[in-house]
């Protein structure tokens, strides 16, 4: 007897017109000087507009959203290189902690006033506070992008990540407490502190695991050889410690993010360049997944029916990423001037984790706005917040692909130049 896999084929049928559509759009936004991002978010709105991909499909894709997520979250993960981002520590944490309660108070503030219940605005305001890390790794990855305003952006956005779960976890029995109008004790508080620890401490292990897993076995492969085992075991992590967290029911964008961040600090320079060299190379298929997938949940219709709601998560939202870049380049007097110029205009990125947090609200506060109310503001913030991002890298002068071909011009005038670069090279490791 066999198996009926039909359905499972026509998910992998729309998954590849989802993707060659994405792929095309993006190449063409690219063409005109856009983030391929907006390419990849159009091409899923089309497919969604036209019919061709339907809500039903969406929720069937389900799956290769959360793995692509899973995948663009370690990958994250292992660009928080603790030695970069000690250097930035104290504007990352006034930063954070700007953004996190400007964020946060303005939405609930806003919500309130214009009359949404308590629990609503509580869980919105939560919500609103992630930076997404997808339109970064993206844009950095694509551009080569190194300097100090990428780091610093790295370190802010991985880490309000973190925090902002936390918050949600802890925002969400409250909600729960104030909608069913039931009494709030600290036993309600326990099952989403669990969740929250066992995705910290898996993510923990799967990272100890593929760092000494490296240390004790990759490295004995020939340098030729290597890289078939780091993508298999890249992969294997990836795969296992989003499928096991969704099982155990707990948020496997954190139990990635961690394990990516032990496991880059665990390796040496060059051992960090080739890992990140491997995945580099495999992340474009998930990415542009991820945001075709996105792009076909939007609804453009909703820019009409939570307008409202939507400028003012918009407008809190703003202020805080806006005001918090600008308080932390002003915390930290030997800022780079890139940091204080463009950083403020850097951290605008949504589609990602919000996303995940909403779907989670929906299902524990039954109120389908909630995520209908995210999509939207996500759509908003598409057509400019990845443009911000790119174009305050390049004008930070971060974006190494330029600065190569650039380079490879200046070379050929003036050959003396390739040996002041060997010996800066030498220097630098």
């Amino acid at each position: 007897m066999f198996l009926d896999m039909t359905g499972a084929y026509e998910i992998l049928l729309y998954l590849s017109i989802m993707m060659a559509l994405g792929l095309t759009l993006g190449k063409i936004a690219s063409h005109f000087e856009l983030p391929d991002i907006m390419g990849y978010i159009l091409a899923g709105i089309l497919l969604s507009g036209f019919g061709i991909v339907t809500h039903n499909t969406v929720l069937q894709l389900d799956f290769v959203t959360n793995i692509s997520l899973g995948f663009i979250t370690f990958s994250f993960g292992t660009l928080l290189y603790w030695p970069n981002m000690k250097v930035h520590l104290k504007q990352i944490l006034v930063v954070l902690a700007v953004e996190v309660l400007l964020i946060f108070g303005l939405t609930l503030a806003l919500f309130s006033i214009f009359g949404q219940p308590l629990w609503f605005s509580l869980i919105m305001a939560a919500i609103s506070i992630p930076t997404a890390t997808a339109p970064i790794i993206e844009i950095t990855k694509k551009h080569q992008a190194k300097g100090p305003l990428t780091n610093l952006i790295c370190g802010i956005a991985g880490w309000d990540n973190l925090i902002a779960v936390f918050i949600f976890m802890m925002i969400l029995p409250i909600a729960i407490a104030l909608k069913n109008d039931s009494t709030l004790v600290f036993s309600n508080f326990v099952p989403f502190l669990q969740k929250f620890g066992i995705a910290i401490l898996l993510g923990v292990l799967l990272g100890l695991l593929f760092g000494y897993l490296h240390r004790y076995v990759l490295v004995k492969f020939a340098k030729n050889d290597r890289h078939e085992p780091y993508l298999v075991s890249s992969l294997v992590v990836i795969f296992f410690g989003t499928s096991a967290s969704v099982l155990l029911e707990v948020p496997y964008y954190i139990t990635l993010l961690i394990a990516g961040f032990i496991f880059t600090n665990m390796l040496d320079k060059k051992a960090y360049e080739y890992e990140t060299n491997t995945l580099d190379k495999f992340m474009p298929p998930f990415l542009i997944a991820f945001f075709v997938i996105a792009g076909a949940e939007l609804n453009i219709t909703n820019l009409v029916t939570y307008g409202g709601l939507t400028v003012l998560m918009i407008l809190a939202n703003l202020t805080g990423k806006y005001v918090g870049g600008w308080l932390g380049a002003l915390a930290a007097p030997k800022t780079s001037e890139a940091q204080d110029k463009y950083l403020k205009t850097s951290l605008f990125t949504h589609g990602g984790i919000e996303i995940a947090l909403a779907s989670m609200a929906v299902v524990y506060l039954e109120d389908p706005r909630i995520k209908a109310i995210v999509l939207t503001v996500v759509l908003v913030y598409e057509f400019f917040a990845p443009l911000l991002l790119t174009k305050s890298l390049h004008n930070a002068n971060e974006f190494m692909l330029v600065h190569v071909s650039e380079h490879k011009k200046d070379l050929i005038k003036n050959p003396t130049l390739e040996q002041e670069d060997k010996i800066d090279d030498d220097l630098h490791h």
